[in-house]
């Protein structure tokens, strides 16, 4: 017992004074595994911890895509679905999402999406966000920075005959100078065109009935051409009247056109823009900020005589066009 009792002490001593493990011992416990004790090991670990995360290959950032590859991919999966389109150009990116959101997002699934705008006003995520909701039914056009949204709007049209669409509403994010009320100007039109799912339903159904309807223009939007309407639109209005044999009306003006060009039609009721010799796409001026005597407004104004001289009508929303259908 005695001899039990002085063993325990003795290691109870070298305890401590701190003595040192034998270097077997301590070889031993380095072959199984275990780490070197005290906090010169752990250390250790930490630069070996530290050293595989720096050997590991750096990660490359994600690229951008460019935006003309984008559209490219979009196009080549475009299937028509339906027979109702809507023509939206883009040229402000602020408005178009906008736009987007509020009033293009509840169409999915129940329209087709054809756009237009230049690849160098588009930004990848706009692109991205418009094929979120259209998916396959999303085509895009690439046009130049020329005729406002009007010689977009001929190329699309081009489209929409090639596919056989029947009706169709004409859209684009419209700016004006006056800042404060742009937005309730544009908001105003878009949402008699494009309101509710409901009431598209409405208004393709008015067409599908109304076989003599051409053009349907937001309230308050037909606009009578006067002095103060045709300033300097004069002389492309006489040339392209001319080209339609009709000069009786170059000096008179005798009719109405929707400001800010959005509105539904029938796709046939526009067929005179196809005629390259009624319109040609090299006709259109450079985009220098003009205000007037473009080709660009004088279509604009011209567009309900040639829907009436197709042998359409031309209807204003809300009621009336519903009832009178």
């Amino acid at each position: 017992m005695a001899a039990i009792n002085k063993k325990r002490a003795s290691r109870a001593g070298a305890a401590k004074t701190g003595k040192p493990k034998s270097d077997k011992r301590e070889m031993a416990e380095r072959k199984e595994g275990s780490p070197p004790p005290g906090k010169k090991a752990k250390k250790t670990v930490k630069k070996r911890r530290t050293a595989r995360v720096k050997a590991a290959p750096a990660r490359t950032p994600p690229q951008n895509r460019p935006v003309a590859e984008m559209i490219e991919e979009i196009n080549s999966s475009f299937k028509k679905t339906h027979d109702v389109c809507i023509v939206f150009h883009i040229y402000y990116q602020d408005v178009a999402q906008d736009i987007l959101t509020r009033y293009l997002a509840p169409l999915s699934g129940k329209v087709d999406l054809i756009v237009t705008t230049s690849a160098a006003l588009i930004g990848e995520w706009i692109i991205d966000n418009l094929r979120t909701y259209f998916h396959n039914s999303l085509y895009i056009i690439k046009t130049e920075n020329r005729g406002r949204d009007i010689r977009p709007f001929l190329l699309a049209y081009r489209s929409i005959v090639a596919q056989k669409y029947k009706f169709a509403c004409k859209i684009h994010t419209k700016k004006t100078p006056d800042a404060i009320s742009e937005g309730y100007w544009r908001n105003q039109l878009i949402s008699s065109l494009l309101k509710s799912p409901e009431e598209v339903d409405e208004i393709v159904q008015a067409l599908e009935r109304n076989k003599d309807l051409g053009l349907i223009v937001p309230q308050n939007t037909l606009t009578a051409l006067s002095e103060a309407t045709l300033k300097s639109n004069r002389s492309w209005l006489n040339k392209l009247l001319a080209r339609m044999d009709e000069l009786e009306q170059a000096g008179k003006h005798a009719f109405e056109f929707p400001a800010s060009a959005m509105f539904w039609f029938r796709v046939r009721s526009l067929e005179k823009l196809l005629d390259e010799k009624f319109i040609a796409l090299d006709e259109f001026e450079k985009e220098t900020g003009q205000t007037g005597g473009t080709l660009p407004h004088a279509v604009e104004r011209i567009t309900c005589f040639l829907v009436e001289k197709s042998g359409f009508q031309v209807k204003t929303l809300p009621l009336n066009i519903r009832k009178s259908a």
